[in-house]
């Protein structure tokens, strides 16, 4: 029995250093990032920008595969199912956390293993011009006084632009009734908009900066983010706007299968800390007023995620959002 035992011990001593040296050699090939939206939009080019990046610290090509579909969730399930090796990664955002908060979709801890946050970017509110709101508080005041009559865009039922819409109407005035439409994305909400089809809407910065710096038929009212934004310095924040604390941000990062090995996570941390350095990522956050704001680490990550499902979750209840009521 002795016998028997130290050899079953002495097997997985000899079995571990293969292991070891395998992910030593990582990585040993061409890594994929799978994107979860089409080519072209402005986290596409984040995510190639971080590739790039990337591949030159580890010395292997990091190809960006496009899979766009059902909100995230077809990127999500595919990089899920892939072999946890290291070879293929994935772009992560807030909205995949809503997606699993509100519409259980998948449950996105057992599919993914968090490595880094990269960046934040903010929300925007805005109003018909002609509406004649001179801030944030003038139209929250509005839709106090009038229940159901103004009308709001923002881009999906469970997008983050309606998370945010939700918590800053809890943070208002509890029971603050707006006549809610979902469209398929921000940017149609604003083309909406400037039909003349809705009052007031939600969308992502880089989508009305046009709007801030040249005023027209849309009046852009406050940004979600704890301070001012250098790209648009002239418009106030929604605590400045309301009086009271509330901040709300986008946020991107990169993810591994569930089951990736530990060694390799570190290193795809580094290369992701690396990249977020780079003098070309720097300028395009500055340039599409993105604040790089990376996790200290793995493990501060996946915290951030747990925290915001759990929030996310509690919010989807009190609103009754994941069983289509507004």
């Amino acid at each position: 029995m002795k016998r028997r035992s130290f050899l079953a011990a002495s097997s997985a001593l000899i079995v571990s250093p293969i292991v070891l040296a395998k992910n030593s050699d990582w990585p040993g090939r061409e890594i994929r990032l799978l994107h979860p939206f089409t080519a072209g939009d402005q986290t596409d080019v984040s995510a190639r920008i971080i590739a790039a990046a990337m591949s030159e610290r580890l010395g292997v090509s990091i190809v960006v595969q496009n899979k766009p579909g059902a909100g995230g969730v077809s990127a999500l399930r595919e990089l899920g199912s892939s072999k946890p090796d290291g070879h293929t990664i994935g772009y992560i955002s807030n909205g995949n956390v809503s997606l699993d908060a509100i519409f259980q979709r998948y449950d996105l801890l057992n599919l993914i293993d968090p490595i880094a946050r990269l960046a934040d970017s903010a929300q925007t509110l805005y109003a018909r011009s002609s509406k004649g709101y001179h801030s944030l508080s003038d139209m929250l005041e509005d839709i106090k006084r009038n229940p159901k009559k103004v009308s709001l865009g923002v881009g999906g039922l469970g997008a983050p632009s309606h998370v945010m819409w939700e918590m800053l109407a809890t943070e208002f005035e509890p029971n603050l009734d707006v006549n809610l439409i979902p469209y398929k994305s921000a940017t149609e909400a604003t083309q909406a908009m400037l039909g003349g089809y809705i009052d007031a809407g939600v969308s992502f910065l880089t989508g009305v900066v046009p709007y801030i710096q040249k005023p027209g038929a849309i009046q852009v009212l406050a940004i979600s983010s704890k301070e001012r934004n250098r790209l648009v310095p002239q418009l106030p924040t929604i605590s400045e706007s309301i009086g009271k604390d509330f901040v709300f941000m986008n946020w991107n990062g990169l993810c591994a299968p569930k089951g990736t090995p530990p060694e390799v996570s570190r290193k795809l941390f580094d290369a992701a800390m690396y990249a977020v350095k780079s003098e070309r990522y720097q300028k395009f956050c500055a340039d599409y007023g993105v604040i790089i704001n990376p996790s200290p680490n793995s493990a501060v990550f996946r915290s951030e995620i747990e925290i915001a499902l759990k929030q996310e979750r509690a919010l989807a209840k009190a609103k009754n959002i994941n069983q289509g009521g507004i």
